[in-house]
């Protein structure tokens, strides 16, 4: 994943039981889950969100040792201008 030195770049990390190799490739398709109780929808909206707005998620992890999360969206000023309210 490139940045743009102009992109805001939030990364959060966890040191929880990791995620396997499999399950990491389809952590963006809607409906996956690995809990019994989750819907599978939330890194998937997550992931549009980001792209709509020209930004994107990554996901990185190591079994036993946690997941990394890395969003990154432009920011606002590069010869863009904000929305005003209501505008999409």
């Amino acid at each position: 994943m490139g940045f743009d030195e102009l992109d805001v770049v939030v990364r959060v990390a966890d040191t929880g039981r990791g995620i396997a190799p499999e399950q990491l490739e389809r952590v963006f398709e809607p409906f996956f889950s690995t809990r019994d109780a989750g819907s599978g929808l939330g890194l998937s909206i997550a992931r549009q969100v980001a792209i709509a707005h020209g930004g994107a998620v990554h996901l990185e992890s190591v079994l036993g040792e946690g997941t990394r999360v890395i969003v990154r969206l432009p920011r606002i000023g590069r010869g863009e201008e904000a929305p005003h309210p209501g505008q999409p």
